[in-house]
C-alpha cells in the first residue's frame, strides 16, 4: 500500500466514529437528509500528489483542487454500488 494512505484510512476512520451516532439516528433522518458525507483536506491532495510523484507545494495542492472540484458530480456508479449491497442483503 502506497505511504501515506493508511494514516488516510485512519483518518476517515476516525471521522466516522466521531460523526456516526449523529449520522445513524433513524429518528432525525428525513427523506432528503444526507446520511453519508466525505470530507477531503488539502492534506488528502498533498499525499495524492507525493504518491503520484508531483512536487507537494501550494500551487500543485490548488490546481488538483481545481481540477478534481466535480469528479465525484456524476454518482451512477456509486448508485450501482448501493444497488449491488442491496442485492447481496435482501435478494437470495
Amino acid at each position: 500500500m502506497p505511504e501515506g494512505i493508511p494514516n488516510m484510512m485512519d483518518g476517515i476512520q476516525s471521522a466516522w466514529e466521531t460523526k456516526k451516532p449523529e449520522r445513524m439516528d433513524n429518528n432525525r433522518a428525513t427523506k432528503d437528509e444526507c446520511w453519508y458525507e466525505e470530507a477531503w483536506t488539502d492534506e488528502d491532495l498533498e499525499i495524492t500528489l507525493e504518491n503520484a510523484g508531483v512536487a507537494v507545494t501550494g500551487e500543485n495542492v490548488q490546481i488538483l483542487k481545481c481540477e478534481c472540484l466535480h469528479i465525484f458530480d456524476d454518482k451512477s456508479e456509486r448508485n450501482e454500488m448501493l444497488a449491488d449491497k442491496a442485492r447481496s442483503i435482501f435478494v437470495a
